[in-house]
């Protein structure tokens, strides 16, 4: 603050200053800076009224070492007034100080008071503004004065007026300082320098990198120049070299085996797990490697694990296992064994847990057979694959018979072969299941059994013995097949001939119905000789006998009615006398049986024997 400033830059300087301490002039008189006392501007000397607002020049001027005006320290950008608010306050600064914008402005130059400095300067807050570049912004009060005070507008005679004088004389001062500075050795380059120093970063940096790429590319020119100049020189000859020493080389001592190990899916392995019928790869690696020694392999339990060479020299091997268990493998190269021991497990079969008997895809639980029929069966076990075998039994001997179709046994053929009841019984494990079979025997083999033992048939012979101890007649017994009721299968009529004396003939009749056997009656005949006839007529499928005593001679008609033997109707009578001359009458009690009776035939029986009733019965 000191009152007088440079006529060469408008600087503030010292009554005691010889030279501009901003611009270097050499200071030939002091001038006073003088304001308007309507505007605030400062006044110009050379003028007699202020250029700013046109006012006379009324204020004197300012002392030496008297501020114009005052801010207060500390308060922030906005600033507060010195004294109170004068009258004449500005709304438009631009009326002022041209197209620099200011917030407020007072005529007072001692009240100044700017309230939003970042309206004017951006985002960089200055307090003050001064149109001579010469005259530098304060960032901080205590940037440039010592008392603490803020930058303030450039007061000079002729700044609002005179700004464009002002800048030129304050560049040309500034020129005037560079120089002394570059003079000094401590000016700022200029030329190419200052415009890279002045680009943006990004600029920068991309003119560094192409000017990187220039110098690779130049090297790489450079040196392909070179080596093609290299290649196209001539090669001068060469001495041959002298022969090497006769002398023997001398060996180098073999390398010793470090180690040995097995590696088994690319892992080293001193103990590995398969399946029965599974197969593992083992590979021999010796460190270190190019050592040559021959490998030699040992199995300790050859039933459990199989070992074969994958390389002929033994590097590789397949082991396989055979059974459960477990084997102990060592190979050895050189003077070093490893050891790498095979586990052998089996998986266990799972267990059965049920078992179904099908017949044509349905289940089958019991059944009847005939001797000789067969029938098909399907055995299905789950789940699949247990271990244990199907097992098949019957808990009767002699009634079925049980043939295995397949080998596992799951498709079988039962047949009967005998009469009888049975339990077909079939076992997996632990599951048992059981179909019952009723064999019943043929209306053919029911009667070839009845005729070849007569104790079965002699018990319905109710007189039997009467007849025998009576009259002690012999009987010839044949037998014969006829449908008696004209519904198969026919019966059998075991025909009984008395050989003389009064005893009378008789038949004995079976039928095999619902697949049994049974005795349906007995019909008497003539004494001593056969007196059974049939008829050829399907209307009368039954037997005509004849038999009486005393003169009487009866004819019956038999048949089989509601599964038993029944005597239908008398035919007629014939009456014999022996007095006198012989007479014979004849009363018909049946006139159809009667004249049926006169078309019939004797009643053929047959002997018998094994070779009649495979003939007549069997094979009929």
């Amino acid at each position: 603050m000191y009152g007088y400033i440079c006529s060469n830059c408008g600087a503030e300087i010292s009554a005691n200053d010889d030279y501009c301490a901003h611009c270097g002039a050499k200071i030939v008189s002091l001038s006073e800076k003088r304001f308007c006392s309507r505007c605030g501007n400062k006044l110009d000397d050379e003028t007699g009224f202020c250029v700013n607002c046109g006012s006379l020049k009324a204020d004197p001027p300012v002392s030496a070492g008297v501020y114009p005006y005052t801010s207060v320290p500390g308060e922030g950008l906005s600033g507060t007034f010195a004294g109170s608010r004068p009258e004449n306050f500005m709304e438009s600064p631009t009326e002022i100080i041209g197209d620099k914008s200011a917030e407020r402005f007072v005529e007072n130059p001692r009240d100044i008071f700017i309230e939003t400095p970042m309206e004017r300067f951006g985002e960089r807050p200055r307090e003050r503004f001064t149109e001579n570049p010469a005259d530098r912004y304060a960032e901080r009060p205590e940037g440039r004065y010592d008392d603490g005070s803020y930058e303030r507008y450039d007061d000079r005679p002729g700044a609002g007026k005179d700004a464009k004088r002002n800048e030129k004389a304050g560049n040309k001062a500034a020129d005037k300082k560079a120089d002394r500075k570059k003079s000094r050795g401590d000016g700022e380059k200029t030329g190419l320098a200052a415009r890279f120093k002045a680009l943006p970063m990004p600029a920068k940096i991309a003119i560094i990198s192409g000017i990187a790429i220039i110098i690779i590319l130049i090297a790489f020119s450079v040196a392909t120049l070179v080596n093609n100049a290299l290649s196209l020189a001539p090669v001068p000859a060469s001495s041959p070299s002298p022969p090497p020493p006769s002398e023997d080389p001398v060996e180098s001592p073999p390398a010793s085996i470090q180690s040995v190990s097995l590696i088994h899916n690319g892992l080293p392995v001193t103990d590995i797990t398969i399946q029965v019928e599974e197969s593992a790869m083992l590979r021999v690696i010796i460190k270190p490697d190019g050592i040559e020694e021959i490998i030699e392999w040992t199995n300790n339990n050859q039933d459990t694990v199989e070992v074969n060479y994958t390389d002929p020299d033994g590097s590789v091997i397949t082991v396989t296992g055979l059974k459960r268990g477990s084997a102990r493998l060592t190979v050895k190269v050189g003077e070093i064994e490893t050891v790498c021991i095979i586990r052998v497990e089996e998986e266990l079969p799972p267990e059965a847990e049920s078992i179904a008997i099908t017949s044509n895809g349905l289940p089958f639980t019991q059944a009847e057979l005939l001797t000789g029929e067969s029938i098909d069966l399907r055995i299905t076990v789950e789940p699949e694959g247990v271990a244990d075998e199907i097992i098949l039994s019957s808990t009767a001997a002699g009634i079925i018979e049980i043939t295995p179709n397949t080998d596992d046994k799951t498709d079988i053929k039962i047949t009967g072969v005998g009469k009888g009841t049975t339990t077909l019984q079939v076992s997996v494990g632990r599951i048992l299941v059981e179909c019952v079979f009723e064999v019943l025997e043929t209306w053919d083999e029911a009667y070839a059994e009845l005729l070849r033992n007569p104790e079965n048939y002699q018990k319905d012979i109710s007189d039997w013995n009467d007849i025998r101890g009576s009259f002690n007649e012999d009987y010839i017994s044949r037998f014969t097949l006829r449908d008696l009721d004209s519904n198969e299968p026919p019966e059998l009529l075991l025909v009984f001939e008395a050989q003389a004396g009064y005893a009378n003939s008789f038949i004995l009749v079976y039928t095999y119905q619902q697949s049994a056997l049974s005795f349906i009656g007995r019909l008497d005949g003539a004494g001593a000789w056969s007196g059974f006839f049939t008829s050829k007529n399907p209307d009368h499928p039954g037997i005509f006998s004849q038999g009486g005593r005393m003169g009487h001679l009866f004819t019956n008609y038999a048949e089989m009615r509601s599964g038993r033997l029944e005597i239908i109707d008398v035919a007629y009578e014939e009456e014999h006398s022996d007095s006198g001359e012989y007479e014979q009458r004849i009363t018909i009690y049946n006139e159809n049986l009667f004249k049926e009776f006169e078309s019939t035939v004797l009643l053929e029986a047959h002997e018998i024997n094994e070779a009649n009733i495979q003939r007549y019965v069997l094979n009929r």
